[in-house]
């Protein structure tokens, strides 16, 4: 059995003062700004296993018609002791239902004209049994009887904001919008997280691709970050054409209606190895992301671990 030996630092921020928003009572060891030696110790990566009931649901309803492009949101409600969940299938489109992977493979994708998607929503009490409310908020094919809390967007990002002191804005998202007929982040607010406000653009922030987009209130900056995805400076060539390689793009603001412009902070570790999205949020202190790393060569994803100790700089795990 080894012996195992650390030099821990610690402080309560990076600049030293006691902020009770910014506060820890953990430390990450894969944090190296708090650990001045290691002795016989060697960080690495835990085993994520597959929960037995999964999958926890699926393509059950009329209005859920793919769920190819879902970036499910997943929050755990503390007030109300409630997961939440707000996911985002194509809700008109051509049905890939029952077709066998071979059958995926061999027949084309063509997405219809009139194509749509809608933010629903679910909400559970242990996580693992979820229920679809009927919300009778938006129509569909004549019917409101249905969980669509918001018809149109992509990629939507909701959190719940406890730092806002606005009722009507405790829930945000952060989102791809075409408000303006060009596709660019938006924003909407919510005091129950099921009916949603208009959505504002955010122009300033540039063109926003399609992907999901993740937002948060960041304590030691004092200001909301959002994650999207941007074509990278990196270029390769697909299929004789020029092209950029998907990376992870920022934006931040001081009252989530005025953006930054988008700027590169993370990008994969070869051409090949894209990120597609980077859901993120803090804990004990320091940022997690959770890169979805898309293999051109292979046409899969997989997720990787990466940390930032300021939402800026990242690093992978």
């Amino acid at each position: 059995m080894l012996a195992m030996a650390f030099h821990l630092l610690t402080t309560d921020s990076a600049d030293g003062k006691k902020d009770e928003d910014v506060k820890n009572d953990r430390y990450l060891l894969l944090d190296p700004r708090v650990v001045a030696t290691a002795k016989n110790a060697g960080l690495t990566l835990g085993v994520v296993e597959k929960h037995p009931a999964n999958p926890l649901f699926g393509e059950d309803e009329a209005w859920e018609k793919r769920y190819d492009n879902l970036y499910a949101r997943v929050i755990y409600d503390e007030e109300e002791q409630l997961y939440k969940c707000w996911y985002m299938p194509f809700i008109i489109d051509n049905s890939a239902k029952g077709m066998t992977h071979e059958e995926r493979d061999e027949t084309p994708y063509r997405s219809p004209e009139d194509r749509d998607e809608g933010i629903c929503y679910a909400f559970s009490e242990d996580g693992l049994h979820w229920e679809k409310p009927k919300l009778g908020l938006v129509e569909f094919l004549g019917n409101s009887e249905n969980n669509i809390a918001v018809r149109g967007p992509h990629g939507a990002s909701v959190f719940k904001d406890l730092h806002d002191l606005d009722p009507a804005r405790r829930y945000k998202a952060l989102m791809i919008g075409h408000t303006t007929g060009h596709q660019m982040l938006a924003v909407a607010f919510s005091a129950d997280g099921v009916r949603w406000s208009r959505q504002i653009p955010c122009p300033e922030a540039g063109i926003a691709w399609d992907s999901a987009n993740n937002a948060l209130w960041v304590p030691e900056l004092g200001e909301y970050v959002g994650f999207t995805r941007i074509s990278s400076e990196t270029k390769v060539t697909v299929n004789g054409q020029e092209q950029g390689v998907r990376a992870v793009g920022r934006v931040a603001s001081k009252d989530f209606l005025k953006w930054t412009k988008v700027e590169q902070v993370f990008e994969g570790e070869m051409p090949h190895l894209q990120i597609y999205c980077m859901p993120a949020f803090r804990y004990q202190g320091i940022y997690l992301g959770l890169p979805a790393i898309y293999n051109t060569e292979t046409d899969r994803t997989h997720t990787e671990l990466a940390w930032s100790p300021d939402t800026i700089q990242w690093h992978r795990v």
